[in-house]
């Protein structure tokens, strides 16, 4: 396997794709398949932190303070090709957020993201959609305040009766994280970003947001830190996927060796060490209440 790294900028009227500053990282050869992934340049960071000279089969430390899930999910997508029968190059493509990077693999730019989607996103007429990474309920995050904020203190039942009174802020554009919240509070309001809900609540305009795990329960985003409010969280009843482009070329090929490798990552435990090892999906939380409606 061969990582190539590509700058994209994008500018999507038409469709117009301008590809700077390819550097090749290794020589690949002329019977691989080439892997186009779209990853925003944070994600890129860590991944590269983790992955350094190594092949990504290797990763098992993921110590970093910030471990998005869409860097775990690009190990996993590696790990699931390496463990297949496909000889292939991973090209990694600054495209942008996660949004972005859907748009131009719809454009017959790039095969897949470095993040799963959820599995009602998914245009099934325009790509393929694999064995779920999450299956339904798997995925959970926590709640997440700013440092001493009155919330951190409550116990965990008073907490589960007082929410509603608290004003939630999510990303407007977050169906499943909208569905999610307004299970349990109705008193809820909107931000652009995430960036702009870490400011929004630093501003005082409101009070928690849902955020991801990682090792160290801390969500930090332009410098401003939010802390995990521990006892309580909320699970996700959709799966998450990977998706291929049916456009791109070896497409089908690709689908099928991902979903061989993915399989033979579930089989040996590989894929629930990985969000444990992680901080994903926390030992420690286990048992935590779960504040949303669950089905199934």
């Amino acid at each position: 396997m061969f990582f190539k790294i590509t700058k994209m900028f994008a500018v999507i009227i038409g469709i117009f794709v301008l590809l700077l500053n390819c550097v090749t990282v290794a020589q690949a050869s002329d019977d691989r398949v080439d892997v186009n992934v779209g990853i925003s340049k944070e994600v890129n960071d860590v991944f590269q932190s983790w992955v350094k000279d190594q092949s990504c089969a290797d990763i098992n430390d993921f110590g970093t303070e910030y471990s998005p899930r869409a860097a775990i999910e690009l190990v996993i997508l590696c790990k699931a090709l390496e463990h297949s029968d496909l000889k292939f190059n991973l090209n990694l493509i600054i495209s942008g957020n996660y949004s972005r990077s859907l748009i131009l693999a719809s454009s017959e730019h790039l095969h897949t993201t470095a993040e799963t989607t959820w599995r009602s996103d998914t245009d099934t007429k325009r790509f393929y959609i694999t064995e779920p990474i999450f299956v339904s309920n798997q995925l959970e995050k926590g709640i997440f305040t700013t440092p001493n904020h009155p919330m951190l203190t409550l116990p965990v039942n008073q907490l589960i009766e007082k929410i509603d009174q608290y004003i939630g802020i999510t990303v407007n554009n977050w169906d499943q994280d909208w569905s999610v919240i307004n299970q349990f509070t109705e008193n809820v309001i909107k931000a652009p970003s995430q960036s702009s809900v870490h400011k929004m609540l630093y501003a005082k305009r409101g009070d928690f947001c849902l955020g991801e795990f990682n090792q160290y329960k801390t969500f930090e985003l332009s410098g401003l830190k939010l802390i995990n409010i521990p006892g309580v969280k909320v699970l996700f009843n959709e799966s998450r996927h990977f998706v291929i482009s049916k456009s791109m070329p070896n497409s089908a090929e690709i689908y099928t060796a991902l979903n061989q490798g993915i399989k033979s990552l579930r089989e040996k435990g590989l894929i629930k060490q990985m969000f444990t090892q992680s901080g994903i999906t926390p030992a420690d939380t286990v048992f935590w209440q779960v504040l949303n409606k669950t089905k199934g």
